[in-house]
């Protein structure tokens, strides 16, 4: 990185290196630690855990202390805003919800996809508590009627799945970068297939559910082909999102079938 920055804009600064390490392999699967990394003249030793654009991982990408990052920031959101909830109308509320809680539990989620749900129900109970504030629905009451009828809100799970399936579609329409759309492979149907397997995406077979079946390449597929038709083929970006929120509003409330 040294040579090549020096080659077109100089010699970097002289600052120390920002570089972390980390080994990533499924849970399933014992494996010795890898040995220091030696980065330009610095010596870095493989970590635990690492942060990158916010995200923290971790050596088996559970992403357990990025999802308690998230609910502490989340938390701590909530009770501010909840001391000067008293001050505030309906449509006020919700927009700081929207700016400094609901956005924390949007912001890279789909890096959270295929995680067991004692893991997102972290994350569920910190949108229901976000609910229950702008609404000011006691705690003893259902929030299943509060998020689908007065707020409009998807739970968790399907806004994990609705945020790759956006980027599916992105990506099919040249809207996404190179490198994530050529992880998508057309499927070539049989000349004697149904009209609706012709725009469907070939299905990578995997070994671990919980590691190889969480990755774009594979869950990529299995979500595009389950999704209806009509919703996949959606002439702009803006009319896809609104179909495929209708369409996960029902996979969530009233028990739709759809392969996640």
């Amino acid at each position: 990185m040294r040579q090549w920055h020096s080659a077109r804009k100089g010699s970097l600064p002289t600052v120390p290196i920002q570089t972390e390490v980390i080994h990533l392999t499924s849970r399933f699967v014992r494996s010795s630690q890898i040995p220091p990394v030696t980065v330009g003249s610095s010596v870095v030793n493989p970590a635990a855990y690492v942060r990158d654009l916010g995200v923290i991982f971790d050596g088996n990408l559970s992403m357990p202390r990025h999802i308690n990052n998230i609910c502490r920031g989340a938390t701590f959101a909530l009770r501010k805003i909840g001391t000067v909830r008293s001050f505030l109308n309906r449509a006020t509320t919700e927009k700081l919800i929207q700016a400094f809680v609901i956005s924390r539990l949007d912001t890279c989620n789909s890096l959270l996809y295929g995680l067991p749900t004692k893991d997102l129900s972290k994350l569920q109970r910190i949108q229901n508590s976000a609910a229950r504030l702008i609404t000011l629905t006691k705690k003893r009451d259902h929030i299943t009627p509060v998020l689908r009828d007065q707020l409009h809100w998807l739970p968790i799970q399907q806004r994990i799945t609705f945020k790759l399936l956006l980027l599916i579609y992105k990506s099919l329409h040249g809207s996404a970068p190179a490198y994530i759309s050529d992880l998508l492979i057309p499927y070539t149907p049989p000349a004697n297939s149904a009209p609706g397997m012709h725009d469907n995406l070939t299905r990578i077979c995997c070994r671990t559910k919980t590691y190889e079946g969480r990755s774009f390449t594979v869950s990529a597929p299995f979500l595009w082909n389950a999704t209806p038709t009509h919703t996949r083929d959606s002439p702009a970006t803006s009319s896809f999102m609104k179909q495929l929120k209708t369409f996960l509003f029902k996979v969530a409330y009233e028990g739709l079938n759809f392969v996640t």
